[in-house]
């Protein structure tokens, strides 16, 4: 979520021990050998793409699909997911895994999500690929 925001600390669930922050400053991104564990992207708007180094991020990852969930599905959700597909990714949104704060954008959101070539997916899903 927003640097200096509660949302900004993820629960337990969703935390690695070892993950690193991608932080939102200008300068050279040297990406990571290997694009192994988490990385938390920090941002200070809705999408993640907002930080300044979110293109040379996808660039250094190269065509892969990314799974997005979380809160708030009106805002940060529905924005990082959009500002993917806009740039041509493969976006799964993982459906059970994701808040609104509002029952109603919450479904115009995945609504907006699905009709930009989002595939809704479950947990379960994301995590029988994973094995697999």
């Amino acid at each position: 979520c927003v640097v200096g925001t509660p949302g900004q600390f993820r629960i337990p669930e969703t935390s690695f021990p070892s993950a690193m922050v991608i932080t939102n400053r200008p300068g050279r991104f040297e990406a990571p050998r290997e694009w192994v564990g988490q990385f938390i992207i920090e941002k200070q708007e809705y999408d993640a793409a907002s930080n300044v180094n979110f293109d040379a991020i996808l660039e250094s990852l190269g065509r892969r699909r990314f799974v997005v969930f979380g809160v708030a599905a009106g805002y940060c959700v529905l924005s990082t997911a959009l500002g993917l597909r806009k740039r041509g990714m493969s976006v799964d949104l993982v459906t059970d895994a994701m808040k609104e704060i509002n029952p109603e954008a919450g479904r115009k959101a995945v609504a907006e999500m699905k009709a930009a070539g989002i595939r809704l997916v479950t947990t379960d899903e994301v995590c029988a690929q994973a094995i697999s």
